[in-house]
C-alpha cells in the first residue's frame, strides 16, 4: 500500500479529541497485540488529554488514525528545562515501513524543541529488534541501563492491565 505523505497530518491531541484518542488507543492495542485489554473510562481519558505534561500525538491519514505516540514531560530539578519520556509509539502494521514512524519521531523532536525540551528518550525491550532498529534509524543512541519495576501491591484497574 502506497501512502501519499502529503495527506498525513500529525498533531497534538487536546481536550476536544476524545474520539481521536480512543482511536489511537485502538491502534496501540492492534499494534501491540493487546486487544483483550479493557477500554479506559472516557472521563479518565479526558483528564489525560487536559494534562499539560502529557503529550499525545496522532498520525492521521485522510482523517483515519493510523499511528501516534504518548509521552510525559519530566521537569528537571537541576535545570530550568524538561526531558520527555516517550511511553508508547505505534503505527498500524499495514502502514509500517512507509516512513510514517520516522515522520512522527521527527515531528515529536521539533515539537519538543518548541517547548524548550532538549532531550527525549524511549525504552525498547532488547528482544524487540524491530523497535530497536527503528529507534536507531531515527537517530537514537543506545544507553546501557538497568530498568527496575516496583509495585504498590494495590489492585487498581489502571495498573492491572498495564504492559511491562
Amino acid at each position: 500500500m502506497n501512502v501519499d505523505k502529503r495527506k498525513i497530518l500529525i498533531r497534538r491531541l487536546g481536550r476536544t479529541d476524545l474520539g481521536v484518542f480512543k482511536d489511537l488507543i485502538r491502534v496501540f492495542q492492534v499494534t501491540f497485540g493487546s486487544l483483550e485489554e479493557e477500554k479506559p473510562d472516557p472521563a479518565y481519558l479526558k483528564t489525560l488529554l487536559e494534562r499539560p505534561g502529557m503529550i499525545i500525538l496522532g498520525v492521521l491519514l485522510e482523517g483515519r488514525v493510523v499511528g501516534g505516540l504518548t509521552a510525559h514531560e519530566l521537569p528537571r530539578h537541576d535545570s530550568p528545562c524538561s526531558e520527555l519520556y516517550i511511553y508508547d509509539v505505534a503505527i498500524l502494521p499495514e502502514f509500517q515501513h512507509k516512513g510514517l514512524g520516522k515522520k512522527l519521531m521527527d515531528f515529536q523532536g521539533s515539537y519538543s524543541r518548541s517547548l524548550g525540551i532538549r532531550e527525549y528518550f524511549v525504552e525498547a525491550n532488547r528482544v524487540d529488534q524491530g523497535a530497536v532498529r527503528f529507534y536507531k534509524a531515527c537517530g537514537g543512541k543506545t544507553e546501557a541501563v538497568v530498568h527496575f519495576n516496583f509495585s504498590t501491591d494495590q489492585d487498581l484497574p489502571m495498573l492491572r492491565n498495564r504492559r511491562p
